[in-house]
């Protein structure tokens, strides 16, 4: 039996192809530590990876807009956390070469991304609930229909509830003491793999998620502005902010308005820095959005653009039409609608 030589050479290199690609398939030896930001600030260190912020010259794995490529081209997710799960998933060979992981503050979303680069192969098991985790913490936007919600919303509410009763709220006075606790061996693993093991302590601000959602299905009044990505949410007393937000996805300007005559608006941008600008009326001023909302808005607002933009447009109505002043910040909003 003959066998042309351009065959075997045919075969040769198709052989040749699945090795390489079998070699790139084998698990990436992932090991990684964390390393507290103000140590690896400078950039010195090329072995660093930098999570959930920017960084002007160390590696990046972030939601945030960057000024240059990111770590891993080609993975994309709403949360810091999705893009280090889907990295770890497709075994991005360049994970093998960082040896530390770090971040410039302590919030749910990066917590999660640095607890998988830490804990690779475990995270993989549990990935739907770290990313739901993430997105709640991240972005409040509960969807309690979504795969795994439920169990991310317990995880969310043990973290809330451990730093409150151990650490100052959030970027309140640093975070440095925070990382050493949550990233104790073992410690957040036990919540993850056993959630009802701890309900003592996330069940109280569980209870005031769906105490929350309740009241808007049963006494409140939801209205959504898709030309301007605006949500209006009435309710008669203030829920918790994961209750609040369970309504919003997909929105970037959230006014809520509760039966006391206070309203608060909430504009964020989640395609960039996500900068949430959070503006209160004072109570016993605030009116309704005017019967002729739909000729005000199309005749006074420009096309849907930054959520900065927006909130100065809301700005200026109010202010024009009922005299009243707001007061707003920048930055994270508080943990709680107040």
């Amino acid at each position: 039996f003959f066998v042309p030589p351009v065959a075997l050479a045919a075969g040769g290199i198709v052989v040749w192809a699945c090795l390489v690609y079998l070699r790139k398939r084998k698990a990436v030896a992932i090991k990684i530590s964390h390393i507290p930001w103000d140590d690896v600030s400078s950039g010195t260190r090329k072995d660093v990876l930098v999570v959930d912020c920017t960084h002007d010259s160390l590696p990046c794995m972030t939601h945030h807009r960057l000024q240059r490529p990111p770590f891993c081209s080609g993975i994309h997710g709403d949360t810091t956390s999705d893009l280090v799960l889907s990295s770890i998933e497709k075994k991005i060979t360049k994970l093998a070469d960082i040896s530390y992981v770090t971040v410039n503050h302590f919030d749910i979303d990066a917590l999660v991304s640095v607890w998988c680069l830490l804990n690779p192969d475990t995270s993989l098991e549990f990935a739907d609930e770290l990313r739901e985790c993430a997105h709640i913490g991240d972005f409040r936007e509960l969807d309690l229909s979504r795969k795994a919600a439920d169990k991310g919303l317990k995880l969310c509410c043990w973290l809330n509830t451990m730093e409150a009763r151990n650490f100052s709220r959030p970027f309140e006075h640093g975070d440095a003491d925070k990382w050493p606790y949550f990233l104790t061996p073992g410690r957040f693993l036990q919540v993850l793999r056993n959630p009802e093991a701890f309900s003592t302590e996330w069940k109280t601000e569980y209870e005031q998620v769906h105490s929350g959602l309740s009241q808007i299905a049963k006494s409140g009044r939801i209205r959504r502005y898709e030309d301007i990505d605006l949500c209006v949410i009435e309710s008669p007393e203030p829920v918790h902010y994961y209750s609040l937000f369970s309504h919003t996805r997909g929105f970037d300007v959230v006014l809520s308005r509760l039966t006391c005559r206070r309203w608060q608006l909430w504009s964020r941008e989640q395609d960039g820095d996500r900068a949430e600008i959070h503006a209160v009326c004072e109570p016993g001023l605030a009116t309704d959005i005017p019967e002729d909302r739909d000729d005000h808005l199309h005749r006074n607002a420009e096309p849907a653009g930054a959520a900065a933009q927006k909130f100065e447009f809301w700005q200026g109505w109010k202010s024009g039409r009922d005299g009243v002043g707001v007061r707003a910040h920048c930055g994270h909003g508080p943990s709680a609608a107040p």
